[in-house]
C-alpha cells in the first residue's frame, strides 16, 4: 500500500478551525503509515528511529500549520503525502543521510 488513507472531509474542516480533537484523530489515522513510509525510504534502517520521528513530526507541523492552504478537503491524503515526501527530501541534505540511501515509494 502506497500513500496515506483517505480522511473524512468533515474531520479536515474541523482541523482547519484548529479543533485539537480533529487534529489528533487525523494523526491517529495516518501516524503508522507515515512512519512506515519514512522507514521504507530509509531502507528499513532502524538506526534512524529518532530521525524518522523528527521527519514525521516536522511533516505534521508543516501540514497542520498550513492546512488552510488545502483547497479541497477530499485531497488531504495526497497533499499530506507530498509534505511528508518533501520533508524527507529536505532531510537528505543532512550529512548522515545521503540521497542514495532513499528508496522510492512511488
Amino acid at each position: 500500500m502506497i500513500g496515506l488513507p483517505d480522511i473524512d472531509s468533515e474531520l479536515i474542516a474541523r482541523a482547519k478551525k484548529k479543533d485539537e480533537e480533529a487534529i489528533a484523530d487525523i494523526i491517529h489515522q495516518i501516524d503508522k503509515r507515515c512512519y512506515s513510509i519514512v522507514f521504507q525510504c530509509l531502507n528499513g534502517n532502524k538506526r534512524h528511529v529518532e530521525e524518522i520521528e523528527d521527519i514525521v513530526q516536522d511533516a505534521y507541523i508543516k501540514a497542520f500549520t498550513s492546512l488552510d492552504k488545502l483547497k479541497d478537503d477530499n485531497n488531504f491524503a495526497p497533499w499530506m503525502y507530498t509534505i511528508l515526501e518533501r520533508t524527507l527530501i529536505d532531510y537528505t541534505k543532512i550529512p548522515w543521510l545521503k540521497t542514495s540511501q532513499l528508496n522510492s515509494v512511488k
